[in-house]
């Protein structure tokens, strides 16, 4: 938990408040902007989309992000005297996702994720798991400035980087969309419009 402030003449953040890594909260940032000599308030919060021992392999519901946000909420007004308003909660990317557990080896469609990054080589960018090492085939990942879309060696990742084995061939896609992306394929992007079957609605069209 820390406070900043940076002066009234500063075209960044004047002044905020952050409190990090708190149970299922990522990080909440609430402060004011100065934005052509006026304040604008504003408030950001990212929610831990993960558990303690299989991080983010299990998917998470609709319904499991609005019991996260319940918990979230009450722990701030209870343990810091802040007080949110779970109505006016926005989303400003979601992360549609999929496990496909395989019967053969990952390696066996890595030629697939090659000829995908043949073909959309001038948006491919190559993953690396953060540092660890992996096949140069074993991940893909398609960006823009609207949405991203991926497909990778999920075992293999949950193996370089939480040291976590045992879990067979599991090919992960995601595709997230972004702000722009989301305001417009869902025109509200508030909390309460979303429900697990207008998400799988839509990206079925």
């Amino acid at each position: 938990l820390y406070f900043k402030s940076l002066g009234k003449n500063s075209d960044r953040d004047f002044s905020s408040l952050q409190i990090s890594d708190y149970k299922n909260l990522k990080k909440l940032s609430i402060g004011v902007k100065v934005i052509k000599k006026t304040l604008i308030p504003y408030v950001y919060m990212e929610i831990i989309n993960s558990d303690d021992c299989f991080r983010n392999l299990y998917l998470n519901s609709i319904d499991d992000i609005n019991y996260k946000m319940d918990t979230i909420i009450n722990d701030l007004e209870k343990h810091f005297g802040i007080k949110l308003v779970k109505n006016e909660v926005k989303i400003h990317e979601i992360e549609i996702a999929r496990n496909i557990y395989l019967d053969v080896n990952f390696k066996e469609y890595s030629p697939i994720l090659k000829t995908f990054s043949f073909l959309y080589s001038s948006w491919y960018k190559r993953h690396n798991f953060e540092g660890g090492k992996t096949n140069e085939y074993e991940s893909f990942i398609l960006e823009n400035s609207y949405c991203k879309f991926k497909m990778y060696n999920k075992a293999e990742q949950m193996k370089v980087l939480y040291n976590i084995d045992g879990l067979g061939n599991i090919l992960r896609m995601e595709y997230l969309l972004k702000e722009d992306k989301l305001q417009n394929s869902f025109k509200n992007s508030e909390l309460n419009s979303f429900t697990d079957n207008n998400i799988k609605d839509w990206f079925l069209r």
